[in-house]
């Protein structure tokens, strides 16, 4: 069986070409540049301006199977940046990953709802509007019961 290592794929697939990395200032952010190969030597670079961020194993770590680790985001950290690895003698460029520096109180989402129409009459249609403001990529559950509808 081939490795990914082994076809010279230094980089895990992503499924797309850019990702973006949401950095809060209460928990580490994970720019997951994994490679195929712990031989790899990986960097990691800001585009612009064009410079290489050093990882000193503190502020900043790389872990073979998670990636890059800014263990306390700032907002003077937000940005596009890429990963390079190289092994062999042949370096390879990761997709890119935009930094979105967020600051989200911690605490359940604020949820709106609204009707597209105060009244209606019978057979009409009515559209109610239903809007979450919180922390990004947090799944929402939400049930809707219809007056005088029973509980089960």
């Amino acid at each position: 069986m081939t490795s990914l290592a082994d076809k010279g794929e230094l980089f895990v697939p992503a499924p797309s070409y850019f990702e973006i990395v949401y950095m809060h200032p209460d928990k580490p952010a994970i720019i997951p540049c994994r490679v195929t190969t712990a031989l790899a030597k990986v960097t990691l670079h800001k585009e612009f301006p064009a410079e290489e961020i050093k990882a000193d194993g503190r502020d900043i770590s790389y872990d073979v199977k998670r990636g890059f680790i800014y263990q306390h985001p700032s907002s003077n950290q937000s940005g596009v940046v890429y990963c390079r690895a190289e092994a062999r003698g042949a370096p390879q460029i990761s997709i890119k990953y935009q930094l979105l520096y967020v600051e989200v109180p911690s605490g359940p989402p604020s949820a709106t709802i609204t009707a597209s129409a105060n009244k209606v009459r019978s057979g009409n249609d009515l559209s109610i509007f239903c809007t979450v403001l919180g922390e990004p990529n947090v799944d929402v559950e939400f049930t809707w019961m219809y007056p005088g509808q029973q509980v089960r």
